[in-house]
């Protein structure tokens, strides 16, 4: 059976291999936001990927966010083709008609690729078309599976962000993201992680209209662990600052997982 690379990694691992076993998810989430400039955030979702065939998998996400006062609503769809050699390709769309907070029109696509034993490396672009602005996000990362069942990550993003104010008038910011994380496997029914990341984001100012950056600083860990063969939960929690005068966030995220 062809399976996605990250799979197969857990599969040589010592004391691991039950992963293989199991080729269909479905996970239900739930995440809450405090931030310290605006009324706290929620998010529900859930998702299903599910192999219909050796080289394909499908993917599905309906997803609802309440966040600054505003409600929207997202649908997502997307497919993963898997290779002999490891590698898998990944296409994802998004529909969220309407929306104020969420892109209201999105598409991403993925490449990874084995380059030696444990290592993958990693390219992606993805184009967001949100309320009031637009932008292109390329990015580029590896992951590094070790013996001794660490395993590290990283990435680096860079987007081109297209800002359209409300008399009409446009202008754009490019900004960059980088994250490292690192992850620890006790088995693939139970792994840890920690991660830091950096960057800049841009925004539009009203008065003066213009575009603005911001540093971004964000510190988060987690855990995941099956406590049957198919069912299991995760924990997130990540601290974000942006800028010195700019707001604070506690992102607390916490899902239910069924494979199969």
């Amino acid at each position: 059976m062809r399976q996605c690379y990250f799979v197969f990694i857990l599969a040589v691992l010592p004391s691991l291999g039950r992963a293989a076993e199991y080729s269909d998810r479905a996970s239900l989430g739930y995440s809450h936001q405090w931030i310290s400039s605006a009324s706290s955030g929620n998010q529900l979702w859930s998702a299903l990927r599910h192999r219909f065939t050796e080289d394909w998998e499908a993917l599905g996400k309906v997803t609802y966010l309440d966040r600054y006062g505003r409600g929207d609503g997202e649908l997502g769809l997307g497919a993963i083709r898997l290779f002999d050699s490891g590698s898998s390709f990944r296409i994802e769309t998004s529909f969220a008609p309407g929306a104020d907070v969420l892109p209201r029109f999105g598409t991403e696509v993925e490449l990874g690729v084995p380059i030696i034993r444990g290592l993958l490396g990693m390219v992606g672009i993805r184009y967001l078309s949100y309320s009031g602005a637009k932008a292109v996000v390329s990015s580029v990362g590896a992951e590094l599976y070790l013996p001794n069942s660490f395993a590290i990550s990283s990435r680096v993003f860079f987007s081109g962000n297209d800002f359209e104010s409300p008399s009409g008038d446009r202008s754009s910011f490019n900004a960059w993201a980088g994250v490292l994380k690192l992850m620890y496997f006790f088995s693939d029914d139970a792994r840890i992680w920690v991660y830091h990341g950096s960057g800049t984001e841009g925004f539009l100012r009203t008065v003066p209209q213009e575009t603005a950056s911001v540093k971004t600083v964000t510190n988060g860990g987690g855990a995941q662990f099956f406590f049957t063969k198919q069912f299991g939960v995760e924990f997130n929690m990540d601290w974000q600052e942006r800028g010195a005068a700019l707001s604070r966030f506690v992102t607390s995220t916490y899902l239910l997982h069924y494979r199969w």
